[in-house]
């Protein structure tokens, strides 16, 4: 099994470790499994309901622009994925 870093944004491009995630792949598809815990969600509260983007290949994050040069982004443009619960 694989795991990943869940991180959380500490103020600007600094980064804090929140907790190490499975992940799973399987073909073309990247399955990963977060506690609604790790999001500061108790269990029943509120149905889950965010928006998101994934990127990557960005070698330093202190330069936004290198994101332009070198990153990658799903899906492209301004669009973006939804999960609803």
């Amino acid at each position: 099994s694989s795991y990943t870093s869940l991180e959380i944004s500490d103020g600007g491009w600094q980064w804090k470790l929140v907790a190490e995630i499975p992940i799973r792949i399987a073909g073309n598809e990247l399955m990963i499994a977060v506690h609604r815990d790790l999001l500061g969600l108790a269990h029943g509260t509120i149905p889950l309901n965010f928006e998101f983007k994934w990127a990557d290949n960005i070698d330093d994050g202190s330069d936004s622009r290198e994101f332009l040069l070198h990153g990658d982004a799903a899906p492209n443009g301004r669009f973006n994925y939804r999960y609803q619960e």
